[in-house]
């Protein structure tokens, strides 16, 4: 009977040192894999008392083992197991949202639409058996083309004589704003380009009404869309040098001034700071869509490693 019960916790403590080798990302306590792993054992246990066998039963728990051991190699195959084996924990969906939040926002943009995709994925009966990250952005780009397909349908004869037609094309066809804002690189503050962008959204979905184009909605706004923030692109990158530049500048240098006047750096530091500062002013300046400058500033300072060990910004 000991040798059973030391078979049996040889076989456990290695299914756990796989399963914690997955946990890449500390997503599971180690209690959490140690019945994950004590729920793998029984599995293999009760599949093989379900038909005959030649092999022992330590024979056949080993095979597995060793299966385990090449088809658990990350964290999304530990959460498949452990939702198929255990269950499905509100921290799994949150990690996964998290993680894929690239799909929700190139093909969605609809956070409970995303979420649902998600629980859909985990919900899936082989879900160990596929790959969720590639289940997760085929979902994501479904919606997109099924959702886009609707939105296509849209005519100018069948919403020219309804009162209501700018708000239908302004709510279907919205999510032309995003899409073509990832496109182009607005050199102004954030909420301006958000500002602009609605306007001229709004006013090409006007022009579409008030005009006589036969064209698809979605035909029209695309093709006008795109030229209309093509030029407001180019009218940013012409004023950017101006008054955004002179802006971003200053708050610059009064970051690295309060930086400068609450520590006491060596000309080597000095000179290692402001190399490293000035590629991320330059990144700054050329990604456009300013927010808040001298938090960026300050955010990158502390990012700075050998900074961080010898000195902070304190104002």
């Amino acid at each position: 009977m000991k040798f059973i019960e030391d078979k049996k916790g040889y076989y456990l403590n290695k299914i756990f040192n796989i399963l914690k080798r997955a946990n890449t990302d500390d997503l599971f306590t180690d209690e959490e894999l140690k019945n994950l792993a004590f729920n793998l054992f029984l599995n293999y246990q009760t599949k093989y008392y379900e038909a005959p066998r030649k092999s022992t039963i330590y024979a056949y728990v080993a095979s597995h083992v060793q299966n385990l051991m090449f088809t658990i190699n990350d964290q999304d195959r530990l959460i498949s197991y452990h939702v198929t084996h255990i269950k499905k924990t509100d921290k799994i969906l949150l990690y996964l949202l998290r993680k894929y939040d690239n799909f929700n926002k190139e093909y969605i943009n609809d956070y409970n639409l995303y979420e649902n995709i998600i629980n859909k994925v985990l919900s899936l009966p082989n879900l160990s058996h596929i790959k969720i990250e590639n289940k997760i952005k085929n979902e994501a780009s479904k919606c997109y083309k099924q959702t886009k397909n609707k939105k296509l349908n849209i005519k100018l004869d069948s919403i020219k004589n309804n009162p209501n037609a700018k708000n239908i094309l302004l709510e279907n066809y919205s999510f032309y704003i995003d899409k073509y804002k990832r496109k182009y690189k607005f050199y102004d503050s954030e909420e301006k380009v958000n500002l602009n962008l609605n306007s001229i959204f709004e006013k090409t979905v006007d022009s579409y009404l008030n005009g006589e184009s036969k064209k698809l909605a979605s035909t029209y706004l695309a093709t006008f869309l795109l030229q209309r923030f093509e030029n407001y692109q180019n009218k940013t990158i012409k004023e950017k040098y101006f008054a955004n530049i002179i802006l971003i500048v200053n708050d610059y240098l009064d970051v690295l001034d309060v930086l400068y006047e609450n520590n006491n750096l060596t000309p080597t530091q000095k000179a290692n700071l402001e190399e490293y500062m000035d590629l991320m002013l330059e990144e700054y300046i050329e990604n456009g869509n300013y927010k808040d400058n001298k938090g960026y500033f300050i955010n990158m300072i502390n990012n700075y490693n050998d900074i961080q060990k010898r000195y902070s910004y304190e104002k």
